[in-house]
């Protein structure tokens, strides 16, 4: 009997697989493509990060700038009999800054004790407050108050940044900002995502958040902030030093300034009368100033200095 052994490749046509090197060709080109989408999609999430970040800003500055605008027209209760015009003029003013930093407080010890922490003026200031100090800043410092308790309790009290006392008020001025916004108007709550909220210490003192988890913070006046199209820049970036620093200018760009964009809630334009005081080499001041919200952004570097201008502060 014959035997017959189906061939099933076509004749002259040998079957061939893959070499190692096509092999590793292959695969190259594979994690190259792949390194080139997991880059696109990496972009991707960072730009919508940014965007988001800042649509959270946008919403926080439109309720911070309502407020802080209203006090153009807003009365405030300080008694003038007795002063002529512009004494009492200057009289209003200290007591609209101080009501300004009571109701929007940029530091715990503006809530605490704001009879400490005047309003940094460059004429002498009346010690004390200038006006009696209103019901939102009573329940600022009563909400502070049980958050330092609860948390000392919780994690000891001490000086050693993991207890209770170091922990209240490490992000002071973005505490306070979630404070203006939510106290002031409880419904502005509402407008943010869960995920916009958080209390990255525990200190039972809550912060707004940027896209990457870091507390969104907060300056009531920022005068030497740079690159804003909201008030003058008066600064300069000091590039001499490394790394830069952002310095305020010799005086020209404050008095240019002042003189022509005046801040709106000094009419009488009493800082200007002021300074420049040759006595003590103060700098001219009395320029439009907004408040300042701002993210660590990306690198999670806020790149803005703050410094403590009055004890206490």
């Amino acid at each position: 009997m014959k035997r017959y052994i189906l061939n099933k490749c076509p004749e002259g046509k040998p079957t061939r697989g893959f070499t190692l090197v096509e092999l590793l060709v292959a695969v190259t080109i594979i994690a190259m493509l792949d390194a080139i989408v997991l880059g696109a999609l990496s972009s991707a999430r960072e730009t919508a990060r940014i965007a988001r970040t800042r649509a959270t800003i946008t919403k926080l500055h439109s309720i911070v700038i309502s407020q802080y605008e209203s006090y153009r027209t807003r009365r405030v209760p300080e008694d003038t009999s007795g002063l002529n015009p512009y004494q009492a003029a200057q009289r209003r003013l200290e007591a609209r800054r101080d009501l300004m930093r009571m109701e929007m407080p940029e530091r715990w010890a503006d809530v605490y004790d704001p009879a400490a922490t005047p309003v940094m003026t460059p004429f002498q200031y009346p010690s004390g407050l200038q006006i009696s100090r209103p019901m939102i800043s009573s329940a600022y410092d009563r909400r502070f108050r049980r958050a330092k308790t609860a948390t000392e309790a919780k994690y000891g009290v001490g000086t050693n940044p993991g207890e209770g006392t170091e922990r209240v008020g490490r992000y002071a001025s973005a505490e306070c900002l979630y404070m203006i916004v939510t106290i002031g108007d409880p419904e502005s709550r509402s407008l943010f995502q869960d995920n916009e909220v958080g209390d990255v210490d525990d200190d039972g003192l809550p912060e707004f958040l940027d896209a990457w988890g870091n507390p969104i913070k907060f300056l009531r006046w920022a005068p030497a902030f740079l690159g804003s199209d909201l008030q003058p820049n008066v600064g300069y970036l000091d590039t001499s030093v490394s790394p830069p620093v952002a310095k305020m200018d010799d005086g020209s760009a404050m008095a240019t300034a002042a003189a022509t964009d005046h801040d709106p809630f000094d009419p009488s334009k009493f800082d200007m009368d002021q300074t420049p005081d040759p006595t003590d080499n103060t700098k001219p001041r009395g320029w439009r100033l907004v408040p300042l919200i701002y993210s660590a952004g990306p690198d999670g570097i806020y790149d803005i200095k703050t410094a403590k201008l009055v004890a206490g502060g």
